[in-house]
């Protein structure tokens, strides 16, 4: 049972792994936030987001 338990919680993390490693990479700005609080509070941003936000402050 125990060996099962840890094969499973390690492709969980590998899948996890695997998800944030494209999401990372993306070309694509990525933000994420709460909408269940009243502010919408930004709890994570890729590595492309601020660089497509200046983009766009340059085009103004």
């Amino acid at each position: 049972m125990m060996k099962e338990d840890i094969v499973a919680r390690k492709r969980a993390e590998d899948a996890l792994q695997l998800r944030e490693r494209a999401i990372e990479s993306s070309a694509h700005a990525i933000i994420i936030s709460n909408v269940k609080l009243s502010d919408h509070l930004v709890e994570y941003v890729n590595r492309c987001f601020p660089s497509r936000l200046q983009a766009i402050h340059r085009v103004k």
